[in-house]
C-alpha cells in the first residue's frame, strides 16, 4: 500500500514540475509583452498630455473669438443708439422747423 501512495505522490510531482515548466515558459512569453505595455502606457500618458494642453488652447481661443464677438456686438449696438439718437434729434428738429415755417 506505501508503494502505490509513493506512485501517486511520484505522479502528482512529475505533473507539478510540468506545470511549472510549462507556466515558465508563459511567463517568459510574457516579457516581451510587459516591454510593450510599459511603451504603450509611456505613450499614452504623453498623448493625455498632449490632449490637455490643446484642450487648453482651444478653450483660450474660444474665449478670445467670444470676447470679440461681445465687443463687436457692443459696438453695433452703440452705433445703433447713436444713430436713434440722431434720428431722434433730425426729427426733433423737423417739427420743430415746421412750426417755424409755418406760422
Amino acid at each position: 500500500m506505501s508503494e502505490e501512495l509513493l506512485n501517486t505522490l511520484e505522479e502528482k510531482v512529475l505533473n507539478a514540475v510540468e506545470m511549472i515548466e510549462f507556466l515558465k515558459v508563459e511567463v517568459a512569453d510574457l516579457e516581451p509583452l510587459k516591454g510593450q505595455l510599459a511603451e504603450l502606457t509611456e505613450e499614452n500618458n504623453a498623448l493625455k498630455e498632449a490632449r490637455s494642453q490643446w484642450e487648453e488652447k482651444l478653450t483660450s481661443m474660444i474665449g478670445k473669438l467670444e470676447q470679440q464677438e461681445d465687443a463687436t456686438e457692443s459696438d453695433a449696438s452703440e452705433e445703433d443708439a447713436d444713430d436713434d439718437e440722431s434720428e431722434e434729434d433730425s426729427e426733433e428738429g423737423s417739427d420743430s422747423g415746421e412750426h417755424s415755417f409755418s406760422t
